[in-house]
């Protein structure tokens, strides 16, 4: 008894409430370890929302995107091969051979020159190619030829396959998914720039497919050389 009469502070319930908490507590970290473990493996992801940490990828890493064609989008190089089915009429330069062209399948293969897209419609395509095919057929010799469109074109589809880019950049909206789908991003009409790039540009209507390997990118959570 202490000397005013009263207890000294219930030391044993003090203790009590203590030994409870960390039980609780204990408790609680095993049930979400054994529920991750065996239930829901992505339990633990979804907690942090959609953060996404910063990857260390050693060399160059897949890439593959889901995009909607830029407003704006032009490359320039060489480009192993141009598959393209345009639509409408016009003017299509062989060397010193000109082709009235109505809907058709063209194939240029050892392409080196420039293309520019402008909201959906191929603005510029003029370059030069080893070998020339309209509708299967081939249209041209062994050697480099020019080639070239007098006018805009509409296309249902363009394909443009062993690029190796030192570096291409776009604005658009889609989805982005880097070293197999390990990390992953929207863009909402947002810059997506690569370095390194090597892989092809699908062109369908108003989608764009990016398949392929970079060495970096403006995304923040690349980060391929530390």
């Amino acid at each position: 008894m202490h000397p005013d009469g009263h207890g000294g502070g219930h030391p044993r319930h003090g203790k009590h409430h203590l030994f409870l908490t960390i039980t609780v507590f204990f408790v609680a970290i095993m049930f979400f370890l054994i529920y991750t473990s065996f239930y829901d493996p992505d339990f633990g992801n979804s907690i942090t929302g959609n953060v996404i940490s910063e990857g260390n990828f050693e060399g160059k890493i897949d890439l593959e995107a889901n995009l909607l064609v830029p407003a704006e989008f032009s490359i320039s190089g060489n480009i192993g091969k141009v598959e393209l089915r345009k639509k409408g009429d016009n003017v299509f330069l062989v060397g010193n051979k000109k082709f009235e062209l109505k809907d058709s399948s063209i194939v240029l293969d050892d392409y080196e020159g420039n293309i520019m897209i402008s909201n959906n419609i191929i603005k510029t395509l003029r370059g030069s190619a080893g070998k020339v095919f309209v509708e299967g057929i081939p249209i041209s010799s062994d050697s480099k030829i020019s080639v070239k469109f007098n006018d805009e074109i509409t296309y249902g589809y363009l394909k443009l396959n062993d690029l190796n880019l030192n570096e291409f950049s776009l604005e658009s909206s889609g989805n982005v998914k880097l070293n197999n789908g390990k990390a992953i991003v929207s863009l909402e009409d947002e810059l997506f720039k690569v370095r390194g790039f090597s892989g092809n540009l699908e062109f369908k209507g108003s989608k764009l497919k990016i398949i392929g390997k970079i060495e970096n990118s403006n995304l923040g959570f690349v980060n391929i050389n530390n």
